[in-house]
């Protein structure tokens, strides 16, 4: 169920035409900082995301926040 939730808000948060700019502005901090830092974890990446771009994507929660990065990080490494 808990993965099921944040599947659907990371597909919320991508097709949310109102957030776009949001959207990709999270991407964004998240892949570079994967890319600056590919050994840290994903609570290190969500501290390093600046509060501003967090609070501009309304569509995530804690957990699908760290499951989006999960899933960055695991097509980075790939």
């Amino acid at each position: 169920m808990l993965l099921e939730q944040c599947q659907s808000a990371m597909c919320r948060a991508l097709f949310n035409n109102s957030l776009a700019q949001a959207y990709w502005a999270l991407f964004d901090s998240v892949y570079t900082s994967i890319i600056q830092n590919p050994d840290k974890n994903i609570n290190y990446i969500v501290d390093s995301i600046p509060d501003e771009v967090l609070d501009a994507c309304t569509d995530f929660d804690a957990f699908s926040l760290k499951y989006f990065i999960a899933k960055i990080k695991e097509g980075v490494s790939k």
